[in-house]
């Protein structure tokens, strides 16, 4: 037990405990030297979706430097890398730090999402050493106090740092026993994890595929009414981020939410009685197009720096005049945004929303409505899934666009539909479907994007060449990168000619028909996951 207590690193110890106190209970053992206490500040950021905090890191501003850390029990552990602030303010977006090792860290953590402040500390720290009777060092520790802010005249959280020596283990085994008759225990939760909690921020993993806590034998409109009851909440936590601007993926989280709710009512067709659908469907779909231009103007910012990369070095002073338009279209339709989000008639409308799924409706039934909806989905992906390959078998090189465009649809339904219902799918058995799948998603979704942006390149110099002035340059940048946008799209029309054959193989036609058509086995398969749940 002796060796065990000495191998601890970190404890907590009553932050309510006076100084005196713990000398008091030392003194008759040790001498003691208190070094004077130290007073530092530390702010702490994170994501939305703290993506640090589950990469197991923290980023903090103390002292003059910026630090990526990494995450000890809820507190700061070893340093990974660091960059010299001063007074600055911490860049939001990893593209505004400069390059290098902090840089290259907090990418991978972040992505493109803003880093914002989730906690602003005071710490006191404070060193003790342990002395025996020729006033030799024995054991050191570090008191270190956490204050909530700078005026809070008491800390919430004391963490008790030992340092011991080699050779003096049976001095450590003392000092600790001591430490612990004193309330020191070992760490259950770290200062930043209390902090969070007091203030009702507890860090969450933050994720578009919640669960919906499904069985095969719930009725299809039950099951629906679950889904898009958890995907609305989830749209509705991101408007505040909208409206604040914080990053750009408030809104495509936001869009994407809706649209995965009109996917659900159209792809498993009579949850409720036709009028009331299309009277649905139609108002998701306006939430959505209240927004397009703003989105729109989004994607193309956020490709900036993949633009000037593409052009040759001459063409690029153009790319400032192009962006400061886009910049400026933007915040007018950020504004339009904010007050549609903002308005009555819309916050009317969402609470309205809200109550029709939060409860079983009292709507006529229909055909479907009251089926179990595991059997009806797994006919309905199995039923996607081979229109896809039904396309992909009259499809050649000379295939036209839109062509390509119906299969996109087609697999970002099919992908809805997995994503949706996989609590009543056999697990394990589709996720080498999904990563096919996501395959030539991202395949089509590129071709896709390059037609887009060359079409709106296209509407912006049409419009920008009525203005009196010299656009020569510009003209040059615009017509080269349309150019460069058409041959990577074309390098994906190829790819995606690859990736669909690898999606429709008899490998993986395999795997569907044996997620989808064996109902025994998914009955099975969804009841222990229930009851693991």
């Amino acid at each position: 037990m002796e060796s065990e207590r000495v191998t601890w690193k970190n404890c907590q110890i009553s932050a309510e405990l006076e100084i005196e106190g713990l000398c008091a209970a030392l003194e008759p053992t040790f001498g003691l030297r208190l070094s004077e206490p130290i007073r530092a500040k530390a702010t702490f950021y994170d994501t939305f979706e703290w993506g640090l905090w589950f990469g197991e890191s923290l980023l903090y501003q103390s002292g003059g430097q910026l630090r990526l850390c990494e995450r000890d029990h809820d507190w700061i552990g070893d340093l990974r890398c660091a960059m010299p602030m001063g007074a600055r303010h911490v860049p939001r977006f990893v593209r505004e730090f400069p390059v290098g090792d902090l840089r290259t860290e907090l990418k991978r953590l972040a992505g493109i999402r803003s880093l914002v402040r989730v906690a602003r500390l005071s710490i006191r720290e404070q060193s003790v050493e342990l002395l025996n009777d020729t006033e030799k060092t024995v054991f050191r520790f570090d008191l270190t106090d956490f204050f909530a802010d700078t005026d809070a005249p008491e800390p919430f959280y004391r963490l008790c740092h030992f340092r011991p020596l080699r050779g003096y283990e049976a001095e450590a085994a003392r000092a600790i026993e001591i430490l612990r008759t004193l309330g020191a225990r070992e760490i259950s939760a770290g200062p930043l994890a209390i902090f969070f909690h007091e203030r009702g921020s507890t860090p969450r993993r933050y994720t578009l595929r919640p669960s919906f806590d499904l069985r095969t034998d719930l009725s299809v409109r039950e099951t629906a009414r679950r889904i898009i009851c958890r995907i609305l909440a989830l749209a509705r936590e991101n408007e505040t981020g909208i409206r604040e601007d914080i990053d750009t993926e408030f809104l495509h989280d936001y869009r994407i939410c809706m649209r995965k709710i009109r996917s659900v009512l159209s792809l498993i067709k009579g949850i409720y009685p036709d009028e009331k659908t299309t009277e649905l469907k139609a108002l998701f779909a306006s939430y959505c197009e209240m927004t397009n231009p703003l989105r729109d103007l989004d994607v193309y910012l956020l490709a900036r720096d993949e633009y000037a990369e593409m052009l040759p070095q001459p063409l690029r002073p153009s790319l400032e005049e192009i962006f400061r338009d886009f910049a400026k279209e933007r915040r007018r339709a950020l504004r339009k945004v904010v007050r549609h989000l903002g308005s009555a008639d819309y916050r009317a409308s969402m609470d309205e929303v809200e109550r029709f799924f939060s409860t079983s409706t009292d709507l006529p039934e229909t055909e479907v409505s009251q089926k179990p909806a595991g059997p009806l989905i797994a006919k309905r992906i199995y039923k996607r899934y081979r229109r896809i390959v039904k396309i992909e078998r009259s499809l050649g090189s000379d295939s036209p666009d839109d062509v390509l465009h119906k299969v996109r649809i087609h697999c970002k339904k099919l992908r809805y539909l997995m994503e949706f219902f996989s609590e009543l799918l056999p697990s394990g058995e589709t996720e080498q479907i999904e990563k096919q799948l996501r395959r030539l998603q991202t395949c089509l979704g590129r071709f896709n994007d390059g037609s887009v942006q060359q079409r709106t390149l296209m509407d912006y110099w049409n419009r920008k060449r009525k203005e009196p002035c010299d656009h020569e340059a510009l003209a040059l940048s615009i017509g080269g990168l349309i150019a460069l946008l058409n041959h990577g799209q074309q390098a994906e029309r190829n790819r995606f000619h690859d990736t669909l054959d690898d999606f429709c193989s008899p490998q993986i036609a395999r795997a569907v028909k044996a997620a989808c058509l064996d109902p025994a086995k998914s009955a099975d398969d969804s009841s222990q996951n229930s009851h693991a749940g």
